[in-house]
């Protein structure tokens, strides 16, 4: 859907913000996907406020307003469940994480969009890969994005290294090592690594 399509849905002031700031960021690709106020045929899940339903992502954009109470609070985690049950995958964001750091949001969404979902053990990256650099640049991107999960970000920013060792071109990988580095509260590296991520995709 268009930029236009998209914010003549959006219900909050917070949806627009996030609009605003994840839309120009998305490769075109995931332009195509992003849709707003997605419809799901369950009366027990509200709309996600976004949604790449092909990739089965649903964001929400929790205004205090109407998120504030115990009932809502509860039925937002009742969702949540339910939807994680048929495969979905929630990113639930409050008004003030939007407000305060809109582009930090963008960032952990970009991020987890970005990655594959199959996890590999330490010890067995090299056993993966078959000897082959192209495979090594995928299981060990693969493991970071494994030990991001888990949150050892040690381990998953050394990963990373791995993947931008052998491919300075493979942009997941920086959104990842950016997302990593924000986590272990390195902001600098974070943005150089969001920076070089953006470059990159305007010249592919």
């Amino acid at each position: 859907m268009s930029r236009d399509e998209l914010l003549a849905q959006c219900g909050s002031p917070i949806e627009e913000m996030l609009l605003e700031a994840l839309y120009p960021r998305l490769r075109i690709k995931e332009r195509d996907l992003l849709c707003a106020q997605y419809e799901f045929s369950m009366d027990r899940v509200r709309k996600p406020d976004f949604a790449f339903p092909q990739l089965q992502i649903a964001i929400y954009c929790d205004g205090w307003e109407y998120h504030q109470d115990k009932p809502a609070f509860h039925q937002d985690r009742s969702e949540s469940r339910l939807l994680q049950s048929m495969g979905w995958r929630v990113l639930r964001f409050t008004g003030g994480e939007i407000y305060n750091d809109v582009n930090g949001v963008v960032n952990e969404i970009l991020a987890f969009l970005y990655k594959m979902p199959e996890s590999f053990d330490s010890n067995s990256v090299e056993a993966h890969s078959g000897g082959s650099e192209t495979n090594k640049v995928i299981v060990y991107h693969e493991a970071a994005n494994a030990y991001y999960e888990k949150g050892d970000y040690d381990n998953a920013l050394d990963a990373y290294n791995h993947v931008i060792e052998l491919d300075s071109n493979f942009i997941p990988a920086y959104w990842g090592r950016g997302a990593t580095y924000a986590k272990m509260n390195n902001r600098g590296s974070a943005d150089e690594d969001y920076e070089m991520a953006k470059l990159l995709e305007e010249n592919t």
